[in-house]
Parts: C-alpha cells; structure tokens; sequence
C-alpha cells in the first residue's frame, strides 16, 4: 500500500469516530442551523469533494438537531411547518390543543424528532465488565444504529381516528450501501427478464408468452411473469397483490402509475401483464431493500422523505421551490445536501461477527440448525430452516460494484395543490409516490444497463477496495471479519445480509392494520407482507421486528408464527418450537455473534471545503 494510500485510510478511519466526538456535543448544545454550508451538487458529480469531505459533510447533517426559520432574521433550517397552516396543523391541535400552535412536534405522523441521529444511535449492550459478570453495559455510542421501543415511528395520517395505523421500529442502516448494490443488481436482473417477454408479446400480438424469474447470478426464484400485447390497449396487470385498497381517513386516493413509451419499463400501454405467479417482489419487479415491508428502492429516496416526515425538512428534490411545508422558507434541503447525507448512511461500516471465547462449538451448532444442515438435532428440521429466507450470503457479480447516489429530477410546484399530502401523498407510507416507474434510479440504471438509454448522471462510491483480501468485506480501505462457516463460491463479492431481499407472507401474527405505500403511485404492500429483515447486526438492534414487539431473539423467532397463522415461516417455527431448550438457545447464540461495528480509534481528519 502506497504513502498516500495509508495516509487516505487513516483519514477515513478518523471520520466516523470525530462525528461522534461531535454529535456528543451537538446534540446537547447545538443553536446554530445543520445547513451552516451547502454541498454543490454539481461540484459534487464532477468529483470536485474528496470522499471523505463528502461523507463527514453528510454525518454533520445526519447528527445535528434542525432548528426553525425565523422569517424575521432569515436564520435557520426550516425545521418543522408553519404554526397553524402546515400540513399537519390540525393534527398537532389534537395532538396538544394548550400547546397550539407553538407546540412543533406531532409525534403519531411524523413531525417526531428533531435530528436523524434520535432515532439511530444505538448499537446494542454487551457483557463489558468481565469474564463470569452478570452485568452488561451499553456499547460506545454510534451513528445510524436502532434506537429502543421509544423512539418507535407511528405513520398515521388519519389521526386520531384511529389512533394508531403503523408501527415501525427504526432499523440500523449499518452497510446499507451494500444492500442497495446487491438489490439494484437483481433488479436489473428481473428487468432483463421481462423485457425478454415483452419483446415476445409484440412479435406475437395476443398471445401470452411466459419467462421465469429466476437470477441465477444470485440464485434467487421469483416466480413465473406472463403478459400479452393488444396494439393500442390500456396497461393493465392481473393477479397483483400490490393494490392499495381503500382509502384511510378520506385522504385523496392514491393515482394510478403513469404508462411510458419503452416496451422494458414497468408500465406500458398495450401490455397485459398477469403476475399471479410473481412471488416475493411487487409487480413492477423493483426490489425495494429499504423499510420492514420493502417500499423505497434506493436509500436516497428514503432519505428524502424522512427528512420531510420527521421533521418537515423539504428537500428540493421533492417539493422544488416552493414552501410546501408553509413556514416561510423555500429551498429547505439543497440537492447536494441530500447526496452527502445518502452517502454518509451508505458508507457506514458493514455489520461483522463477533464470537465470545468459549462459545464456538455452541454457535457452529446454532448455525448448522439455522442452515438445516445440523445431522443430529433434537427434533427434525425444516429444509433450510431460517437460511430458507435467512440467506446467509449473496454475492455483487459487478466486477466493479458501486453504490450509487443518483442525481435526481426537481420537480416544478406552482401551487399548494400539487404539493405532497401530509408528507406521505396521502397514503400510510414513509416515503412519497412517483407517478411513473421508470422515474426511479433504479429503473433508469437497468435500462442503461440494457442499452435503451444513456446512463443517468450520479456519484458512485466503489465497494471492492482491491487494498484487502477477497474474503474480507470491506468498507473503503477498512474491513470487518467475514461470517464464520459461510460458503464463499468462486465469482462475485460475497455480502453477509441474512437476507433474498424478498416479500413474504407473515400470516396473521404480525400483519398490519392496511396497506403500506411503496415509492410508485398505486403500489401498496399488503398488510401481512414483509421484506425478510437483513440480519447482520441483529444482536445489537433490539427490541426486534417490525414494531417492536420482540424483547428478545428467541421470542422475535416464534413469533413469525406457526402453521396456524399462515406465515410462510410456519413449518419452520413448527420444527424450531419442538427443539430442545439447548438447540432453541445454540440458535440464539448464533445471532448474537452478528453485531453491529464500533468506530475505531480516531486519528486525523482532512481539512475540508465547501
């Protein structure tokens, strides 16, 4: 490695642990605005910020709490909305009717926080005051960790009636980097495949023709897609699980996705497309790798409506110039802004495993009953058991994957009328509802990808440092240890997720009261499916599941139901439940090797300029 290369990693090493220095002090006294600087989003793309600039920009805005505009001396962020013609203003009145209108917060719909780092700071306990202690200890605090049952999101836009609609525990977004890489690829993949079918259709007008959904780069199976071709026909989709039923609370109905012209995309007219035996993906066959239920398709898009729904932070990107929010500022979040903070929380370190001496034997067994691959259990197996959905690995095929941080359209919002509906665009979702599919980044790459259009302008972080071994899993010039007893085949980036990165239905047991809007109009996902939550990191994110719920691992895992409930889990919550206590604990374990990184020591920082 040369000078310069070491002088780089130790820069980067230093980054994460001086944001913390600098969110513990923040976060206590801040009085200034987050948005002191503005990253330029065209500086940006041109490769004008060195990374590591970049990313400490993005952890600056990620941990320090957003202030108010103060119309009068033109300072602060625009945190919140206005006093008593905001969006939600009515509901705040509920909410605290003595309080009103000077009361910012709103907490049953957003409005519940006032920086990212509330709500993901916490990277679990550990046993730290020695061999034989029973007591344990929190670990060093850390950014974009999952913080406890308290600082849970309700996502309500009909409150108060009911009360309650979702429920959604803040998950770690450690690696996501790697997640949103892993999913872009397989949803080029997916998109290949229909588009296979849809140049069939048009050769043979009315007759339906078939392809199966099956990513062997990834070894995943998602079913059996057909459509046929009628020259001049309305798009129309068969068998689709996605709709999104009726309206909550009266709020203005969800709009039906706008059809585009290429033959590849999602929607297009003259097609019907049946997908009643589509499984484990919505059916515009995005893979959505982000939020409990898979609704947001790139981290940049979750990161832009969170911004908006927890503390009516209006990016630019969504609401253009105009005060959506009416608190007398405009332009709240600039372009760039939002690129450094999509880029800080996809770089933050993977999850890695760590095994307490003297506990091997025991979560080599865990992980032989996880896999279904343990001979002498105490009770008969399920097939694959956990590992079914569980995939312990999958591997970036890209020879040179990257994350990438699209450049997004602006929109042009004139009126009150055209802005997002209480934050969500009027349905129980966290993220707001473009009107076409083929708007999504992810779209756009895949038909790059295919050679149907230019490639769409955006800042990519690489993920294979060649500086470390193939074997490690690096993030930048760092690494983090490989998860013992996974088999690595030859080819590919392996990435340790715990996870297909598909739907499934979790039964009765853990379903939702409706329907969650994805990040296209008129996608909804059902209220009894879930994405299959990445486990890495899972010992230190706790309570566990989508709400919650779960206070411990072992409870977390029973209740993804029996056969009772109709999980697709059932038989395997049937084996694991008759297992003896010892077998049942070996599994628990297991996933408490998984754990999220601390920062390593801090050395030196670059200085940077904006």
């Amino acid at each position: 490695m040369s000078d310069h290369s070491r002088r780089n990693r130790r820069l980067r090493i230093g980054l994460l642990i001086a944001l913390i220095v600098m969110v513990s002090v923040s976060v206590a006294t801040t009085q200034n605005p987050v948005f002191t600087f503005n990253v330029d989003q065209t500086k940006l793309l041109n490769g004008g910020y060195d990374l590591a600039c970049v990313l400490e920009a993005g952890g600056q805005f990620w941990t320090t709490p957003f202030t108010r505009y103060n119309a009068t001396t033109g300072q602060g962020d625009g945190y919140g909305e206005g006093a008593t013609n905001g969006p939600r203003a009515q509901q705040r009145k509920t909410f605290n009717p003595t309080g009103f209108p000077q009361y910012p917060f709103l907490r049953l719909n957003g409005l519940d926080s006032q920086s990212c780092y509330e709500c993901h700071n916490s990277i679990g306990s550990d046993p730290g005051y020695g061999p034989g202690s029973p007591l344990i200890r929190k670990q060093p605090s850390s950014v974009a960790g999952s913080a406890g049952s308290n600082s849970n999101a309700f996502i309500n836009p009909c409150y108060p009636k009911p009360q309650t609609f979702l429920i959604r525990q803040p998950p770690h977004v450690f690696g996501s980097g790697y997640v949103q890489a892993l999913s872009d690829e397989i949803t080029a993949q997916l998109y290949a495949l229909r588009c296979q079918a849809r140049n069939a259709a048009v050769k043979q007008p009315g007759v339906p023709q078939t392809v199966n959904l099956v990513d062997t780069k990834h070894n995943l199976n998602f079913g059996v897609f057909k459509t046929t071709y009628v020259k001049g026909s309305k798009w129309s989709v068969k068998g689709s699980n996605n709709s999104c039923g009726g309206q909550p609370c009266n709020l203005p109905s969800a709009p039906a996705p706008t059809a585009d012209s290429n033959p590849c995309s999602p929607v297009v007219d003259g097609f019907t497309d049946d997908v009643s035996a589509v499984k484990g993906v919505a059916y515009d066959l995005i893979v959505r790798p982000f939020q409990w239920k898979g609704i947001a398709s790139s981290l940049r898009h979750f990161v832009r409506d969170a911004l908006d729904f927890h503390f009516s932070m209006q990016a630019v990107e969504k609401v253009g110039s105009f005060d959506c929010d009416m608190d007398g500022k405009a332009n709240e979040v600039q372009v760039g802004n939002v690129s450094a903070i999509t880029a800080f929380v996809g770089m933050t370190r993977p999850p890695q495993q760590i095994i307490q001496p003297g506990t091997e034997a025991t979560v080599a067994r865990g992980f032989q009953i996880f896999t279904g691959t343990l001979t002498n259990p105490s009770s008969p197996l399920s097939g694959k058991m956990c590992a079914t959905c569980h995939v312990p690995a999958m591997p970036l095929v890209s020879p040179n994957p990257q994350f990438v941080v699209a450049n997004p359209d602006v929109p042009t919002i004139t009126s009150a009328s055209q802005c997002p509906t209480e934050a969500t665009q009027g349905y129980a979702s966290l993220v707001g509802q473009e009107k076409a599919p083929a708007k999504l980044a992810v779209v756009k790459q895949a038909m790059a990808a295919a050679g149907l259009a230019p490639m769409p302008q955006s800042y990519n972080i690489p993920l294979n440092s060649m500086s470390v071994p193939g074997f490690a899993l690096p993030r930048l010039t760092q690494t983090a240890p490989f998860f013992v007893s996974i088999p690595k085949p030859a080819g590919g980036f392996f990435i340790p997720l715990f996870s297909d990165l598909q739907s499934h239905d979790m039964g009765t047991g853990l379903m939702d009261i409706g329907p969650q809007g994805a990040d296209v109009a008129g996608i909804c996902i059902a209220p009894r499916i879930f994405m299959t939550r990445p486990l890495w990191g899972v010992a230190d994110t706790g309570p566990w599941l989508h709400d919650g719920r779960a206070t411990t691992l072992l409870e977390a895992i029973m209740l993804h139901g029996g056969s009772s409930t109709g999980s697709e889990a059932g038989k395997i919550i049937d084996a694991f439940s008759k297992l003896n206590a010892a077998d049942q604990q070996a599994v628990v374990t297991f996933l408490l090797t998984l754990r999220l990184p601390t920062e390593p020591n801090s050395l030196s920082l670059p200085a940077c300029r904006f």
